[in-house]
């Protein structure tokens, strides 16, 4: 009896068929399920080391010093094609300047002879985030991603002297800053459900507002600024639960 040739390949065919999906559900299995919908809470904490700007009798100063920032927000996150996502959130943020400068102290009637041992902004912080996750085992995830970030502040301290408790509070809604950040961190899940993340934070680019508490004689343009970055960096700590 003769077996038609094109008969043959059948078996392979048939093996090729009931195979494919039981790779497949494999593969999925070892890929982490990032969820296409999430939310999630983080907490930065971020270190800055800037410097303000004033005039004495025409010479410029630029003193510097160095503060950690903090705060917590909330967010949510889709994912948008394959591993790239975006995220949009909204929280609390402490930011924290300890430069020495002079600045109007209200409670002297000359506003002269004063200054800043550090000041303080607590801030509605407003953000949006695209980023991009790797599996790099079950439950590992590479997670890196660029954010822009906004900066309102609702409440200003400025302290003259802090062990004296001398110090200034104004309360007036004011933008601060705009800053770009990226990150770079890992996740790791616990469940399909719930993961934990950890992300060095490098801001890459920081506009700070001027102040206008901050006493400027129209020399330059940054007299009255905030201040200016010269390097910060931080570590961020969340977590997502998919939805």
């Amino acid at each position: 009896m003769k077996i038609h040739k094109s008969l043959l390949p059948m078996p392979c065919f048939l093996f090729l068929i009931i195979s494919l999906p039981m790779a497949q559900v494999k593969a999925n299995k070892a890929i982490p399920n990032f969820g296409t919908r999430s939310i999630g809470i983080s907490i930065p904490a971020i270190w800055n080391n800037s410097q303000g700007t004033y005039y004495q009798l025409g010479n410029p100063k630029h003193p510097k010093g160095s503060a950690i920032s903090y705060g917590v927000n909330i967010n949510y996150s889709q994912s948008f094609y394959k591993s790239v996502y975006w995220k949009l959130g909204i929280g609390y943020f402490q930011q924290n300047f300890k430069i020495r400068r002079p600045f109007n102290y209200n409670d002297n009637p000359g506003q002269l002879g004063y200054a800043t041992q550090s000041y303080i902004y607590n801030n509605i912080h407003l953000f949006a985030v695209a980023g991009y996750k790797k599996a790099v085992n079950n439950n590992l995830i590479l997670n890196g991603c660029v954010s822009y970030n906004f900066l309102n502040s609702f409440r200003q301290k400025y302290i003259v002297n802090n062990d004296n408790k001398v110090w200034q509070i104004n309360r007036r809604s004011m933008p601060v800053g705009n800053l770009i950040i990226c990150d770079l961190g890992i996740e790791r899940s616990i469940s399909p459900k719930i993961s934990f993340g950890t992300n060095l934070i490098i801001p890459v680019y920081s506009h700070w507002y001027k102040d206008e508490i901050f006493i400027g004689n129209n020399y330059e343009q940054n007299e009255q600024r905030i201040a200016q970055n010269i390097f910060s960096a931080g570590l961020s700590f969340s977590c997502q639960y998919n939805l």
